[in-house]
């Protein structure tokens, strides 16, 4: 559709004339004297202009031998309508689906951390508390395995006069599945030089999972003190 007449007419829009009347169109009633209604070229430039803003607001142009535009039009912003509110319901449905999703991940990652944490304060127990003593005589239990459990222990024994004798040592914690040869040297705190009279010798006789048996030998006749250093590894 568009502004087309017969004859006579403007080339210029109407305006709302003076002394313009709102109400409804009347016919005429000659028994009362009722004048029928004067349209007025503003009136029907109304009608024209707003169903032609439809037509272009729905994306059409205006074709006075097209006379379904107005439809057309209407069909048009419905479809761009409904388009534009199944839009804005997908993306609300990929914004929840997005922040659903990162709250999973985050509740994820946070159980995982924790989980670790557990796992990590779980394995430096197995090193801490009465499982470690470090000291002159101290021990480490490390973490069981099928049931089994390593043990390491170390020592320090004073043995006054030591000449070529036989010590007998008892580890502080017995071992019950097995122990390996335990390994021993010995120091001389009294030595202050490297004088043969200072040599003193051990090595391990007999072993067990309670102790060993170590053999002592001394150059001085004399024996001198020393202190035995063992260590040992096993499984209890």
């Amino acid at each position: 559709m568009d502004r087309y007449f017969l004859a006579n007419v403007s080339t210029s829009a109407p305006t709302l004339p003076v002394g313009a009347v709102k109400g409804y169109p009347q016919d005429s009633d000659v028994a009362t004297n009722k004048l029928p209604t004067i349209v007025g070229a503003y009136a029907l430039w109304q009608i024209f202009q707003e169903l032609l803003n439809v037509v272009t607001e729905g994306g059409g142009t205006p074709d006075p031998e097209n006379l379904t535009q107005v439809a057309a039009a209407v069909q048009a912003m419905a479809n761009a309508a409904a388009q534009a509110a199944q839009a804005a319901a997908v993306a609300a449905a990929a914004s929840d689906a997005t922040s659903k999703a990162n709250g999973a991940i985050s509740t994820a990652a946070a159980d995982a951390t924790a989980k670790a944490n557990a796992a990590l304060d779980a394995a430096n127990a197995e090193f801490t508390g009465s499982n470690l003593t470090i000291s002159g005589n101290g021990h480490q239990y490390w973490p069981s395995v099928g049931g089994v459990q390593r043990l390491d222990q170390w020592m320090e024994i004073a043995v006054a006069s030591a000449a070529s004798t036989f010590q007998t040592i008892t580890y502080p914690i017995a071992y019950t599945h097995s122990a390996n040869e335990p390994r021993v040297s010995a120091k001389n705190p009294n030595a202050s030089s490297p004088s043969a009279n200072n040599f003193v010798g051990v090595t391990v006789v007999s072993s067990s999972l309670t102790g060993c048996v170590v053999a002592i030998g001394a150059i001085n006749a004399g024996g001198p003190n020393v202190v035995l250093l063992l260590d040992v590894k096993g499984q209890v």
